[in-house]
């Protein structure tokens, strides 16, 4: 009899729903907020890495019970409000210059404006959305995460450097965002 564990088996088993999830086939879509004027189809991003969301559930320990372990009972449904993106940049440095004005756009900085500007807009006029579509073997998406009320939190430093031959330089984004949700393409 074959065991039900075995390697073949489980393989067989994904095969038969469709096969795994494979690590490297996504793509991350970036609607930032209409007064960007930013167009998707004229600059393409290249995220090397993303992270999915954060679920929380937070709990209440109950220490009412007169003998025995705690009980451990939720209470509370929350995200983790902050994801990485990695982006690949490029020779004219678009992704860094978007995030740049994004970021100017929260705080209401004009050209020539002092950078520490304490004035910021409204929340609605600074938020945008994040997809990550997943991807199966064809290039078809079969999930995806719809990240809504996004908005850059901080752009972590890029490192140049001779040390390294033949490699991209990034960008790392942490980007926060109100709530998330799963959404199946459909079919």
């Amino acid at each position: 009899m074959a065991d039900d564990n075995s390697i073949d088996s489980i393989i067989t088993k994904f095969d038969k729903m469709g096969g795994a999830q494979r690590i490297n086939r996504y793509d991350v879509l970036i609607t930032p907020p209409l007064e960007l004027n930013f167009s998707a189809n004229t600059t393409p991003f290249i995220a090397s890495s993303v992270q999915i969301p954060t679920h929380i559930t937070t709990y209440y320990q109950d220490t009412m019970a007169p003998s025995g372990s705690y009980i451990d009972i939720p209470i509370k449904r929350q995200v983790d409000q902050m994801f990485k993106i990695d982006f690949i940049v490029d020779y004219n440095w678009n992704i860094r210059n978007l995030f740049e004005k994004w970021i100017d756009l929260i705080f209401n900085r004009q050209e020539g404006e002092n950078r520490n500007s304490a004035t910021i807009n409204y929340y609605d006029d600074i938020i945008g959305t994040i997809n990550i579509n997943a991807l199966n073997e064809n290039g078809v998406t079969v999930r995806t995460i719809n990240l809504y009320g996004a908005w850059p939190g901080t752009i972590m430093p890029s490192v140049m450097s001779n040390d390294i031959q033949n490699n991209y330089l990034t960008l790392q984004v942490d980007m926060n965002y109100r709530y998330y949700d799963i959404a199946t393409p459909n079919t």
